[in-house]
């Protein structure tokens, strides 16, 4: 089920949106089997990103909805806090990011304090996007600050960029104002060199996957 899954993380990483929902899809059922709560929690996550990313925006919110509520039957902490940042990134992509800010910074205040670097980032990330469509464009300006410090780490393939890539018509879209400041513009560049390299990356996927093709699940 983990290496279906993970197959589709990195078909979904350069928009091959087909072949990761046909990956995932054959991960849930066995998921369910070995009732591997968190792995059917992100399977609704990244399906819901899938059906967002594809315009149907009702198929999201019920994947979301289901992943939340295996969230709120788990006892982990992090798992909710993680289903709860996706779906304030839902809420962004759906117009509706003046809804997310307070929760996006409870979950940036418990990643901080975890120390669980990438859903901090991610954070900033969605932050950043929701001040900024909210008009609140200083307290935008310091997480597009910090999401641009980070994205300097990984300059070759940074997985920062492709979660700004997943939403990357609002942050476009910010860009192109003649009043953009210059870190919006700097990660409108990040994301659309990123965006200009995926058909290269997801022609040598395909190529490399090619003579393994996904089989009916079966659980050994």
């Amino acid at each position: 089920a983990y290496i279906l899954t993970g197959i589709g993380d990195n078909y979904r990483a350069v928009d091959a949106l087909n072949e990761a929902l046909i990956a995932y899809q054959q991960a849930r059922p066995i998921a369910e089997i070995i009732n591997e709560r968190f792995l059917l929690s992100y399977l609704d996550l990244e399906e819901a990103c899938i059906a967002s990313q594809n315009g149907n925006e009702k198929l999201a919110s019920d994947f979301l909805h289901s992943a939340i509520g295996r969230a709120e039957t788990t006892d982990s902490t992090l798992d909710k806090h993680i289903t709860k940042l996706e779906w304030n990134g839902f809420l962004i992509w759906t117009g509706k990011a003046e809804h997310a800010i307070q929760n996006l910074l409870n979950n940036a205040d418990f990643f901080s304090k975890e120390g669980h670097q990438h859903q901090i980032e991610k954070s900033d990330l969605y932050l950043a996007a929701a001040y900024s469509i909210s008009g609140q464009l200083e307290k935008a300006e310091e997480y597009f600050i910090k999401v641009l410090a980070s994205a300097s780490r990984f300059p070759k393939r940074n997985p920062l960029i492709t979660c700004a890539w997943d939403i990357k018509d609002v942050f476009l879209s910010l860009a192109k104002d003649r009043n953009a400041s210059p870190q919006i513009l700097e990660l409108g560049r990040l994301i659309y060199e990123f965006d200009q390299q995926i058909p290269i990356i997801r022609k040598g996927l395909r190529k490399s996957t090619s003579a393994v093709p996904f089989a009916p699940p079966k659980l050994y």
